[in-house]
């Protein structure tokens, strides 16, 4: 078993090694075919990866739309355009600075929610074993 385990795990090693050597063929050679060891399978494999990696390139990097606005529509004869009004939302919405919170105060906080739902969960118990009591005795009466 220990063989076998050693077996796959080298296997997929060479594999993984023998991958990126064609992506490296398919990147920086003209003829990746006639590089060494060069194998159709992992250069088809390579293309499709790369392939794959421009296509997420051009997802993330490139705006989702022409315009972010359309264009307006004529106005009539002697109508002035309406006026725009430009708000500044620069740190209002999005800070860079981040505040970290001790770990303890974190866990008192947890600590203080968990003992309060108990108490209330005990409470509520009481309660409705109570109106359940009442409505048992007033049954049975």
């Amino acid at each position: 078993m220990f063989a076998l385990g050693k077996t796959i795990k080298y296997t997929l090693w060479v594999s993984f090694a023998l991958f990126w050597y064609h992506m490296y063929l398919l990147k920086k050679t003209e003829k990746p075919e006639s590089g060494f060891l060069a194998n159709q399978v992992f250069l088809d494999l390579a293309k499709s990866a790369d392939w794959h990696f421009y296509d997420l390139k051009l997802l993330l990097t490139r705006p989702p739309v022409e315009k972010l606005l359309p264009d307006r529509p004529p106005l009539p004869p002697g109508a002035a355009y309406p006026k725009t009004l430009v708000l500044n939302l620069r740190g209002t919405l999005v800070h860079s600075e981040y505040k970290v919170r001790r770990l303890g105060a974190d866990h008192e906080n947890i600590l203080t929610t968990f003992l309060m739902i108990k108490i209330s969960m005990c409470i509520l118990s009481n309660v409705f074993s109570s109106v359940w009591v009442s409505r048992s005795l007033s049954v049975q009466a």
